[in-house]
């Protein structure tokens, strides 16, 4: 309706989405849903781009929960962390809808998950642990976001959230995304898996890093009854005027195997690449 004002009235338009219409946007896709809709269908109904009817995948069950079920499931892993229940619950369902069975129609299922759950060429069908791979997922992200830095979708996350784009420092705050919430609690994780190969040292943490080839951080080797300092120093911070490691200053806070570690390693310079993670 055309006001005077010149403006539309569109209140009547468009109606609202109630919040169970909502919650069930938001809901997973169960196998229920699908096996309703598919069967639902003629067997020579509604052929897919590759010109394969309904009734071909009525007869490839197995296929069809290992393609379909599952990315729906992944889709979800991408971002958020499942409670591993919840993904107990899908991998139930997944069986299943291979077997063919529901509540009121148990049937027996003749090859343990574990087994299907093996790749194809060892006699599986490949499919996967959902908690390990809603663990993956998080994980890849995670990574590009640290390796990533300078990427847009990289840039926004750490400028609200760590605007100094230090790992170190991450913390989840209680107004955080959703996302944030579950890559901040990651952060111990990435870093014992995980090595520093060192370039200028601006951003490796000398004390707290992995940085030489020793499989922890020099923090779990300090000779005992000894006071390091700050904890956070960067390993450029234990350099001498002349651009050397200050062996001097770390014989008395090192076993000697340390020490020889860490004079094996070039000493920064300003001139080098930032750090990078492995």
């Amino acid at each position: 309706m055309m006001y005077r004002s010149g403006t539309i009235n569109t209140d009547h338009f468009f109606s609202e989405l109630e919040d169970r219409d909502i919650s069930n946007l938001r809901a997973f896709v169960t196998e229920e849903e699908i096996e309703t809709a598919l069967f639902s269908m003629g067997s020579l109904k509604a052929p897919e781009d590759d010109g394969l009817p309904a009734g071909f995948y009525k007869e490839n069950w197995v296929v069809l929960a290992q393609s379909t079920i599952s990315p729906v499931a992944y889709f979800s892993m991408q971002h958020n962390r499942i409670p591993i229940s919840i993904c107990n619950e899908i991998e139930k369902a997944q069986r299943d809808f291979i077997w063919g069975s529901d509540d009121s129609n148990k049937k027996a299922h003749l090859i343990g998950r574990q087994t299907l759950c093996f790749p194809k060429s060892m006699g599986g069908l490949g499919m996967k642990n959902l908690n390990i791979m809603n663990r993956a997922f998080l994980d890849k992200i995670y990574w590009e976001l640290i390796e990533k830095l300078n990427d847009l979708w990289a840039s926004i996350i750490w400028a609200k959230y760590n605007p100094n784009k230090n790992p170190h420092l991450i913390s989840r705050a209680a107004n955080c995304s959703s996302l944030w919430k579950n890559l901040a609690p990651m952060w111990s994780f990435i870093r014992e898996n995980t090595i520093h190969i060192i370039g200028n040292c601006l951003n490796t943490l000398f004390w707290r890093d992995v940085w030489l080839d020793m499989d922890r951080p020099l923090m779990e080797l300090v000779l005992p009854n000894k006071n390091v300092g700050n904890t956070e120093a960067k390993a450029w911070e234990f350099t001498n005027d002349h651009g050397d490691w200050n062996i001097g200053k770390l014989k008395c806070l090192l076993p000697n195997d340390c020490i020889f570690h860490i004079e094996s390693a070039p000493p920064p310079r300003s001139s080098d690449p930032p750090d990078t993670l492995a």
